[in-house]
């Protein structure tokens, strides 16, 4: 018991000055760029409906990648499956959109901003975000650490997936 609280405390106070959480990843593709774009705005109708989405981490429902839609995700979790709405803005097709934590329903103030770059010979997908929490969510930055490196490393794999289906490979 004392190592818990032990470890429960060293855990909270290593968190106290830590408000910010920054994620993201970068993903070298030769899908095309209309491709992961057409695949991002079917995640977010519907995330089943999508080859790239990992639906093992999350859900998306939602009116698409369009500039004021609205999508609503839940956060697949053993112990409790959250569902937070985010707004999505700055659309600029097939390139980038942004999404923001509505704050209604979600803990976190922020969001990320996803781009689509191409380089010719392949592309590059980016997702580059950062959420502000209250000094005492360090649970909640905690799991949302773990939810998305676990995220990040699902969409990987299908994006390999589906390059594999489109017949393309990087040289």
């Amino acid at each position: 018991m004392f190592y818990l609280l032990s470890l429960i405390l060293t855990v909270n106070l290593s968190f106290a000055d830590s408000k910010t959480i920054y994620f993201g990843e970068e993903f070298k593709t030769c899908l095309s760029q209309q491709s992961i774009w057409d695949q991002f705005n079917r995640s977010l109708l519907d995330s089943q409906n999508s080859q790239l989405w990992p639906n093992s981490s999350s859900t998306v429902l939602g009116e698409g990648l369009k500039n004021n839609s609205v999508i609503d995700v839940t956060y697949i979790s053993p112990l409790k499956s959250p569902t937070y709405s985010y707004y999505i803005s700055d659309v600029t097709a097939p390139a980038t959109f942004t999404y923001n934590a509505l704050k209604t329903n979600h803990p976190f103030e922020g969001g990320a901003q996803i781009t689509i770059e191409d380089f010719g010979s392949y592309r590059t997908l980016k997702w580059d975000g950062q959420y502000d929490t209250p000094e005492s969510a360090w649970i909640s930055r905690l799991f949302f650490q773990g939810f998305s490196k676990s995220f990040f490393r699902r969409l990987n794999k299908k994006i390999k997936a589906y390059e594999k289906i489109s017949d393309c490979s990087l040289i």
